[in-house]
Parts: structure tokens; C-alpha cells; sequence
């Protein structure tokens, strides 16, 4: 059994290196092949618990820091790729407004992080442009308008992806344990 559980880890880690890799090669990618990646982990954590959810993102994070050409998208990744199997944590909050604003300070904090690290260790500058996309020069970060339009909106995907971890959880736990004929 054992062996077993390490294999499928393994395999389900390449996989989402590879959806990575894809992803970093596409541009719209850098945003969907993270999620992507997240998801297709999801039935370690129902099958094999939190430890191999855990060390298959540390596994995945490191791996895409090392070989992805695309840095901002291996960020995106370790930012959220931990988020399922810190969420049962979440969730045992009763009150709903409570949870709906711890969920929200753990995003702007994922994303302040990672933001940060695009910009001061990556050395992504800002853009130079005018209107929406000038730095805002009370920000932090210099970050722009555009910059916080997108930050609002990454809130509302963040929250509405959250809403179905449960549901994909199941349907590709299920799908995982018919391929790997686990009972």
C-alpha cells in the first residue's frame, strides 16, 4: 500500500510539473495551470490526508522554482498551492462572516507576498505607461490601478475556486481511485 501511495504522488507531482511547464509556455497560463496543478493534487489529501497533500505542493513548488522558465507562475503556485489543505482549517470557523474574512486576509496576504516577490526579488518593473497602468506612487510596491483591478478580481476567483474544492475534490477522488483501483 505503500508503495502504492508514493507512486501515485509521484506521478500526480510530474503531472502537474508538466501542466506547469505548459502553462508557463502559454500565456494565459500563468494564472490556469497553477489552479489546474491545485486541483489535480486535491485527491491526495482525501485519500493519502494533509502530510501528502503537503509535501506533494512543497514537491511541485520547488520543482516548478527550479525548472520553470516562467517564474511569476511557479510564485502563483507556491502563493496558493498550499490553500486545500490548509482550508479544513478555515472551515471549521462557524461563523460565516468571520471565515469569509479570514479567507480574504489569507489571499492578500498570498498575494501582497507574492506581489512582492515579482517585484523586489524578481526585479519585474513596473510599467512605465500612463492611465491605469502608471505607478501609483502612494501604493506599495508602486503597484498601478490595473494592478489593484486585478488584485480585486484575483479575490473574487479566489473565492469563487474555494467554493468548489469540495466539489472537484470528490469528482477527481473518484475519477483518481477508479484509475488506480483503490477502494
Amino acid at each position: 500500500m505503500q508503495s502504492k501511495k508514493i507512486a501515485a504522488c509521484g506521478v500526480l507531482c510530474a503531472l502537474a510539473v508538466v501542466i506547469m511547464l505548459i502553462g508557463s509556455v502559454i500565456w494565459v497560463g500563468v494564472y490556469a495551470a497553477p489552479l489546474l496543478s491545485i486541483w489535480l493534487l486535491l485527491p491526495l489529501q482525501e485519500l493519502y490526508g494533509r502530510k501528502a497533500a503537503l509535501t506533494a505542493y512543497f514537491a511541485v513548488a520547488l520543482l516548478s522554482l527550479i525548472l520553470l522558465p516562467d517564474r511569476e507562475l511557479a510564485l502563483f503556485y507556491c502563493a496558493f498551492g498550499w490553500w486545500p489543505a490548509a482550508r479544513p482549517t478555515v472551515q471549521r470557523i462557524r461563523n460565516k462572516t468571520l471565515r469569509l474574512a479570514v479567507k480574504l486576509v489569507i489571499y492578500f496576504a498570498a498575494m501582497s507576498v507574492m506581489l512582492w516577490a515579482v517585484i523586489k526579488v524578481l526585479g519585474i518593473p513596473a510599467a512605465e505607461e500612463g492611465g491605469l497602468f502608471a505607478p501609483v506612487s502612494w501604493l506599495p510596491l508602486q503597484l498601478s490601478v490595473m494592478d489593484l483591478i486585478l488584485v480585486a478580481a484575483g479575490a473574487l476567483l479566489f473565492l469563487f475556486c474555494d467554493s468548489t474544492l469540495e466539489q472537484m475534490s470528490a469528482a477527481l477522488t473518484k475519477r483518481f481511485r477508479k484509475l488506480m483501483s483503490i477502494h
